[in-house]
């Protein structure tokens, strides 16, 4: 009796087994359908935007802001005034040792002493030929040898001036072409310039222009200025009879006071005012904002419509900088001035709203 019981328990909870699995898989099946398939790949799901503050032509996309919002954010339309300053320019610069210019002088001066001693020796020998000629020719008071050795002497004098003369030429001739007329003639004359470059007390920069920037219809810049710290200032000397192998444009010799990270060798990075910016108003400092690096400003294109604008921070000018009218031709140019930087945090905030990831400035 018991053993035909223990094959039906065996059956029944096989039975409620399989019952058991079946309910599992249905409940696993509905809950794939509830949620769409909700575990497809990730490729098939729908791209998301960007996220950069800029529109998909590359530029800021604008912004718009009532006139209680901008109230409420302390921001205050301006309009800009025409202004005037240089177009800048960049030129590499390095220092040149000046102890061939050292030199120069010294053998200019040695030159030119010869020169005066060959012609006082000339002066001499002439007197002393004519006086010998006229006591021969007279009553032959000296012999007719005397009169012969002092005019050897005397050509022999004529002689030694030239080559003195040939000499200081040549050497003047070289210096022309290796400083140009300007410099050398300075050296020559021992001028002050000259001589603060000799005694060290200033440094000779050659500036090299790159090839293909104009420089000012009326010439070189008197001035130029060092753009690493600290910003020095250097004075033109004349223009370069000589450029730099290494690089090709116009290039100008300043002099800058000496200073001991200006030694010879020494690298620079120069900048020089060229021609003035024909069409430049003057933007306030509180109406620039920063971000990578780059300032901007919000032009205003309607009553409640501002877009951003990348701007140059290279000539200042009076608590601001002058920049290109960045509405060429037009006289009336509006942006945000004080409370600018709001608008760009609103930019950004606007972006986040829209779904952007959007980096924070």
């Amino acid at each position: 009796m018991s053993g035909r019981r223990r094959p039906r328990r065996a059956r029944l909870a096989a039975l409620a087994l399989l019952a058991a699995l079946a309910l599992l898989g249905g409940l696993l099946g509905w809950g794939l359908l509830a949620t769409g398939g909700a575990g497809r790949d990730d490729d098939d799901a729908p791209a998301r935007a960007p996220s950069h503050p800029e529109a998909a032509s590359g530029e800021p996309r604008p912004l718009t802001l009532d006139a209680e919002a901008r109230r409420r954010n302390g921001i205050v339309i301006l309009r800009l005034t025409p202004a005037t300053a240089p177009r800048w320019l960049s030129a590499y610069g390095s220092v040149l040792d000046a102890a061939p210019l050292a030199a120069l002088a010294a053998s200019h001066a040695g030159a030119v002493a010869q020169r005066s001693a060959a012609s006082a020796r000339l002066a001499m020998a002439r007197a002393a030929f004519q006086r010998a000629r006229k006591l021969y020719g007279e009553q032959r008071n000296v012999s007719e040898a005397t009169m012969e050795a002092a005019e050897a002497e005397f050509h022999a004098a004529e002689a030694a001036l030239a080559q003195a003369e040939a000499a200081l030429r040549g050497l003047e001739d070289t210096a022309l072409q290796d400083w140009g007329g300007t410099l050398a003639r300075a050296v020559f004359a021992e001028d002050a310039p000259a001589r603060r470059l000799i005694a060290g007390e200033d440094r000779l920069v050659l500036a090299t222009v790159p090839e293909g920037v104009a420089l000012p219809r009326s010439g070189p810049p008197p001035r130029a200025w060092i753009t690493t710290a600290p910003e020095r200032e250097l004075h033109l000397l004349a223009p370069a009879a000589r450029a730099d192998p290494r690089l090709q444009g116009t290039a100008l010799l300043y002099a800058a006071a000496a200073a001991r990270d200006l030694l010879p060798g020494t690298s620079l990075v120069l900048r020089l005012p060229g021609e003035p910016l024909a069409d430049a108003v003057l933007v306030p400092a509180d109406a620039v904002v920063w971000w990578r690096g780059q300032a901007w400003i919000y032009l205003r294109t309607g009553p409640d419509r501002f877009a951003r604008r990348a701007v140059t921070t290279e000539s200042p000018q009076a608590g601001g900088y002058v920049i290109a009218n960045p509405l060429p031709g037009q006289s009336v140019v509006e942006l945000a001035g004080t409370g600018a930087q709001a608008l760009l945090s609103e930019e950004f905030r606007t972006q986040i709203q829209l779904g952007d990831e959007g980096e924070q400035p």
